[in-house]
């Protein structure tokens, strides 16, 4: 649950919950920073994999966007070693 911080008297936070309709919004500015951020980490992995001949990755089978970038490394013909976490 998504919750707004309330001045108090001694001025010290208190959480309550959001409104619905904050509660919306902050949800969808929360995944809009989500899809930047995981645009931005993309063409920054794009970046690193042109710069070298060996990509080692540690991800989970559930890390999508490690996933494909070892993927688009292999394409490239580049050298990729894989570990799974779990």
């Amino acid at each position: 649950m998504l919750f707004d911080t309330v001045a108090t008297p001694l001025d010290q936070p208190l959480l309550r919950p959001l409104h619905p309709q904050r509660r919306r919004e902050a949800s969808l500015t929360w995944r809009g920073a989500c899809a930047r951020c995981e645009t931005m980490s993309r063409l920054c992995n794009e970046k690193i994999v042109s710069e070298v001949q060996q990509v080692i990755c540690f991800a989970f089978h559930d890390s999508r966007l490690l996933l494909e970038t070892c993927r688009g490394a292999k394409e490239l013909r580049k050298i990729v070693t894989l570990f799974y976490l779990d």
